[in-house]
């Protein structure tokens, strides 16, 4: 029998993303989440840039470590609610970044450029560093958009239709 070339999608109406079978909910939360932390970022000052931006490529890199819908693979009923929350265990010392590198070793590069601005985010949250270069911040943002295009297109996960 010839293999059929058609993905079943579905709607997702919160953030109006469309997004194939088996991404996880969740998943389609956390890319629509980073977007509005990009979409806010954009025209504020550099220190809330860098930290908004930030936060939109932790979303993007929670939602790839998140892909699956558990309820997908492992059925309907609570057997998939039970599932879930086994999946979502995890250490608590363990970044995002040192979990998608080895959970999902082929996005390392990207790990590794956000792991270029975690000290710097870190002060800024803290108050340390006062002032940031907008240069610098700009440079993040831009990073942290092609990160969540990278993410969705990882996915198939299409933006909503103006």
């Amino acid at each position: 029998m010839a293999r059929s070339n058609v993905v079943e999608f579905r709607a997702i109406s919160q953030s109006g993303s469309v997004a194939p079978v088996g991404v996880s909910r969740q998943s389609l939360e956390l890319l629509g989440r980073a977007e509005a932390l990009l979409a806010n970022a954009r025209n504020a000052s550099s220190d809330e840039m860098l930290e908004l931006s930030y936060c939109a490529a932790l979303r993007c890199a929670g939602a790839l470590l998140n892909r699956d819908d558990v309820s997908v693979a492992g059925g309907s009923g609570s057997g998939a609610r039970s599932g879930s929350v086994v999946k979502r265990r995890r250490s608590a010392t363990q970044s995002a970044w040192l979990r998608l590198k080895k959970e999902q070793p082929e996005f390392d590069s990207w790990v590794t450029k956000f792991e270029q601005f975690t000290a710097l985010r870190e002060e800024v949250r803290l108050g340390i560093s006062r002032r940031i270069d907008s240069r610098r911040a700009q440079e993040l943002w831009e990073l942290s958009c092609a990160f969540l295009g990278a993410v969705r297109a990882e996915l198939g996960v299409l933006p909503a239709a103006a």
